[in-house]
């Protein structure tokens, strides 16, 4: 009897893998708002308790989440480290707390896009004041 109970056992939990394998846990873009905003969620609690952050700053860090969200930002993946089999967010990348004022800000990381005034000629033509 205890040879059908595990076999029984071992046909389940093959089943159970074959499943797994065919729906592979989503990359980040592939997740809904919901649980982008849960996974932030986490994120910032972790990350408060490691940069030691008090209860108003971590207050902060969520709202500025959400907005985010909100925004349209954080979805792309070079936005936000994801570890896709633990499911959780590793780091986020160009996430800024300015200590003088308080505030979290989100760094551009795109290199592609470069100044304009980079691309603009210099001046040649100097205007002189005659007098």
């Amino acid at each position: 009897m205890s040879t059908n109970s595990n076999d029984f056992i071992k046909s389940i939990e093959d089943e159970a893998e074959k499943t797994s394998k065919l729906n592979p846990t989503p990359t980040w873009n592939k997740l809904t708002k919901i649980s982008k905003k849960n996974k932030l969620y986490q994120y910032a609690e972790k990350y408060a308790v490691d940069n030691n952050y008090s209860a108003n700053d971590l207050k902060m860090l969520k709202m500025f989440f959400l907005k985010t969200l909100d925004k349209g930002k954080l979805n792309k993946i070079k936005e936000v480290n994801y570890n896709v089999e633990t499911q959780e967010i590793v780091s986020v990348p160009g996430l800024f707390f300015n200590q003088t004022t308080k505030n979290f800000t989100l760094r551009n990381m795109d290199p592609k896009h470069v100044s304009t005034l980079k691309s603009l000629p210099s001046s040649k033509n100097t205007k002189v004041k005659i007098e």
